[in-house]
């Protein structure tokens, strides 16, 4: 499977064609002291025309960031809109733009809650008529997870007995960083999730 550049933050890195055992490029990387939220399950069978070219990774970090450090959920979901503008790196950038898509769906499993799955249709062009840009598509995928979030709270979704993903007694929000979100075929894309193991909430 080949892949489109990887968008960071207002630049590119090459593209990379091989997968992890995880499904993420191996390109995207995963800071020490972190674990990757697996999305196996989220996989799209979708044959898109040649003409359309998907991004593999779309990356959301401050400026004063490295890459891949992402955003604190706990963070993003405190966040006004003019924050977002002014402290996202590669705001502005048009992410969608020359891929060919019209929309993506982006689509979050959360391990240890088997059955449930969240999902959210982003449109390439807003209604004003201007392309979606990175800190549009960072509100809508923030808004994905905390409705996913939101739900758990509620007690609408119950994690598997013991598990370690489990959202209300093993993780907290203060761990969960939003890194991007990884093109896993068709139209469909799924957040990539980073939780801090070192923290304690």
């Amino acid at each position: 499977m080949e892949y489109s550049d990887i968008h960071i933050g207002g630049f590119t890195l090459a593209a990379d064609s091989t997968l992890t055992a995880f499904g993420k490029p191996s390109a995207v990387e995963v800071l020490a002291g972190r674990v990757r939220v697996p999305q196996d399950a989220t996989r799209s069978t979708m044959t898109l025309p040649t003409v359309i070219a998907p991004p593999t990774f779309v990356g959301f970090d401050f400026y004063d960031q490295p890459c891949f450090v992402g955003i604190e959920m706990r963070e993003v979901m405190a966040l006004a809109s003019r924050s977002i503008q002014n402290g996202l790196g590669g705001s502005s950038d048009l992410v969608l733009r020359g891929s060919g898509l019209k929309q993506i769906s982006v689509v979050l499993r959360w391990p240890g809650y088997s059955g449930y799955h969240i999902e959210r249709v982003v449109n390439a062009v807003e209604a004003d008529g201007r392309p979606l840009s990175r800190a549009r598509l960072l509100v809508e995928v923030s808004e994905l997870v905390g409705k996913f979030m939101e739900r758990v709270r509620l007690g609408k979704m119950t994690a598997t007995g013991g598990s370690e993903w489990d959202l209300v007694n093993a993780i907290h929000p203060g761990q969960i960083h939003l890194v991007g979100i990884l093109h896993v075929g068709g139209n469909v894309y799924a957040p990539e999730l980073h939780v801090d193991v070192a923290t304690k909430i």
